[in-house]
């Protein structure tokens, strides 16, 4: 309709040349090592930097030490007692299980408190990880970290960014927070640590928004006058995302995606509206739930609306969160004043049935589903 418009850069900032790009499949590293976060090729690369005197920037988009703390005897995982998800553990000596959601912490148990074992695993590897890792494998390296732990004070992330500039450190370890917009000249290797799990986040934008967060990762190496590299761990190193990404190559990832989105009638072919009851009685959930399903059931017969496409009821993918729990149903739809009429219909009806232990709110494209 001639809302939007492409513009193509044709050339790079200061027209230095784009980073050597590589994908590094991680599933022979895995097999010898289940918990590296740090393979062969990125270890051999970041030395070789190093021996340089260059820079690197690693990327990794989860923060804390290990990303969750089970039991091996029964199968226990240490969750939040506020929030249906797993702590995360954080801390190099003294450690301590973080909810990222609410902020419930507690001191790391010595045995499951589900069946007294002893045998506690922890699984998976955050910032915190990354980093011990590195300065056990590069002892004499200078590194900085760059997530929500270390930003939390005054200026803080400026101090880090301002220390990394003046070459007073030789690696930045980071979430999301030095992808985007940096520019260091010195650095000349970029690693992504694991881009895998960004692919499958319950969002119809993870594609979309893995192309752009690699691209723009890829694009902190090589702005100087160094030529840059660029390696991308995966245990997909076929996945077509990550290799449009690499070569980026836009135009092919556009005519990928929206044609998947057509497809599956996902935005801009559509809109979706998503409405979460939420309440801190499960029961009154229950009710609060059935009684919006009836409502919409009654409004779309009513307008004989056709168009409509409704799913649900279901649990929300965090379904306990800070105490309240929470359901959602989804609504595809063509943005016609027919359409947003039923939706303020359906709002009405609901706020008119005056059930005060429950909330109910709506989100149009939402991000995360």
């Amino acid at each position: 309709k001639g809302d939007y418009s492409l513009v193509m850069l044709e050339n790079r900032y200061g027209n230095s040349v784009l980073p050597a790009v590589r994908i590094i499949d991680l599933r022979a590293d895995a097999e010898r090592n289940p918990s590296v976060l740090v393979g062969t090729e990125l270890r051999y690369e970041i030395g070789a930097n190093l021996d340089a005197n260059e820079q690197t920037i690693l990327f990794m988009n989860r923060r804390g030490y290990h990303l969750f703390l089970s039991c091996r005897a029964c199968g226990e995982v240490i969750r939040c007692p506020y929030c249906s998800v797993s702590m995360t553990l954080h801390g190099f000596s003294s450690k301590w299980l973080l909810c990222h959601y609410c902020g419930y912490s507690l001191p790391q148990p010595q045995i499951c408190p589900s069946c007294s074992s002893q045998r506690l695993y922890h699984g998976g590897g955050g910032t915190e990880k990354l980093q011990e890792e590195l300065e056990e494998l590069f002892p004499n390296a200078r590194i900085l970290r760059m997530d929500a732990d270390t930003t939390g004070g005054k200026n803080a992330h400026e101090k880090i960014l301002s220390a990394f500039r003046n070459k007073k450190a030789d690696i930045l370890i980071g979430t999301q927070m030095v992808a985007k917009g940096h520019d260091f000249p010195l650095v000349s290797l970029v690693g992504v640590i694991n881009t895998d799990a960004s692919l499958y986040m319950t969002d119809y934008r993870a594609f979309e928004n893995t192309f752009s967060l690699l691209t723009q990762v890829i694009g902190r190496a090589g702005r100087g006058d160094v030529p840059g590299r660029a390696l991308i761990q995966t245990f997909q190193p076929l996945h077509p995302i990550i290799n449009q990404a690499t070569t980026q190559f836009y135009n092919d990832f556009f005519a990928g995606e929206i044609a998947l989105r057509k497809n599956l009638a996902y935005p801009p072919f559509c809109h979706i509206a998503m409405l979460t009851i939420a309440s801190t009685d499960e029961s009154v959930l229950q009710t609060s739930t059935d009684m919006l399903s009836h409502i919409m059931r009654d409004v779309l017969m009513e307008a004989k609306e056709k168009s409509m496409i409704v799913f649900g009821p279901f649990e929300s993918t965090i379904y306990k969160l800070r105490n309240t729990y929470r359901m959602k149903i989804l609504i595809k739809y063509k943005n016609t004043r027919n359409s947003r009429r039923m939706l303020h219909t359906i709002l009405s009806r609901y706020d008119s049935a005056g059930n005060g232990q429950s909330t109910l709110t709506i989100d149009i494209n939402p991000g995360l589903i």
